[in-house]
């Protein structure tokens, strides 16, 4: 006589399903955790390889860091384009591969190719074609004086020099430094920063977001990490004035990242879980004058009470004096 097979139950099946719904909830956050956990790995080594790339060509120039220069004012031989920054070719080219060069207007034959793409991107930053800036204090130089009303020969100004120069933009407080700044460990060098401005992507024609040239030239030091803003939302936006760059609007350009003009030059919600793009929570990668990299916490870089910086993490050797009279 055959046997007959049970089969199971619709309140087994239930149980199984259960138990399977179950261990999927518990093990998607974790992976999740472990893909975030992976990518800010991948960050971090892309940021270290581009301080090693400004250590050697600071070694090849005498211990000066690339200059951040742009204007129609500017052009620099060989080729007579229009400024001379840290990410172009013909600048950190020279030691990082290019593996995007959307960051271009083709039909300007005065603009310099820059470097994007590889280590120039962060896993964390959508739509990205360039997700690091460089810190303006490190910059060899930021402006240029004539030497006479018609002269094309300039005296080159560094950070720091620009207000006693009567430059109309002007600058926040600060020192500039070079490759034998001391405490190197904590002088940011490069950090993530907000991508300004779209530009097609040569094969797929879906905008890219490239970073601009530097960070953490106005205000105070608490200040360019958010404590401003971190008391009252929206209040330090105006701090800010490249954010005024006449091709974004914070509100509408269409960036996975743009909600209203931030308030503090870090991108801190790229590395959390949120949709909260300009709230001063969570952490940011950045890369230090001793090749190292580090992910920070944007509660560690400001003290909450005084709105001064802590200086766990400095932007220039003249951060503690340009703000003794409010830690003080």
């Amino acid at each position: 006589m055959a046997k007959l097979h049970r089969g199971f139950t619709l309140i087994e099946l239930l149980v199984v399903i259960a138990i399977i719904a179950l261990l999927i909830g518990i093990l998607l956050p974790a992976l999740g955790k472990a893909r975030s956990t992976a990518r800010t790995a991948v960050c971090l080594t892309n940021q270290r390889q581009i301080a090693v790339a400004m250590m050697t060509y600071a070694t090849d120039f005498k211990g000066k860091l690339p200059p951040n220069v742009y204007g129609s004012q500017y052009r620099f031989m060989p080729d007579g384009k229009i400024g001379l920054r840290w990410f172009d070719e013909i600048v950190l080219g020279q030691y990082i591969e290019n593996a995007d060069d959307d960051d271009i207007d083709r039909n300007n034959g005065d603009e310099r190719p820059t470097i994007g793409g590889g280590v120039m991107k962060s896993p964390h930053h959508r739509q990205a074609g360039r997700s690091y800036s460089m810190n303006y204090w490190g910059s060899s130089f930021v402006a240029g004086k004539r030497r006479s009303f018609t002269s094309q020969d300039f005296q080159w100004l560094a950070p720091g020099s620009l207000n006693e120069q009567g430059d109309p933009e002007g600058e926040g407080e600060g020192r500039g430094f070079d490759a034998a700044v001391s405490q190197a460990s904590d002088t940011m060098i490069v950090a993530e920063s907000w991508g300004m401005y779209g530009k097609p992507d040569g094969e797929t024609g879906t905008l890219d977001y490239f970073t601009g040239e530097t960070i953490g030239r106005y205000a105070l030091p608490g200040e360019r990490f958010g404590s401003k803003e971190a008391e009252q939302s929206g209040s330090a936006s105006s701090l800010f004035p490249e954010f005024d760059y006449g091709a974004v609007n914070w509100d509408e350009t269409g960036s996975p990242e743009y909600d209203r003009r931030p308030g503090a030059y870090i991108p801190w919600y790229r590395h959390t879980r949120t949709e909260k793009f300009q709230d001063i929570e969570g952490s940011a990668n950045m890369a230090f004058m001793d090749g190292s990299a580090r992910n920070i916490k944007a509660q560690d870089t400001f003290d909450a009470d005084t709105l001064a910086s802590t200086y766990k993490v400095l932007w220039s050797p003249g951060d503690r004096r340009s703000e003794r009279d409010i830690r003080d």
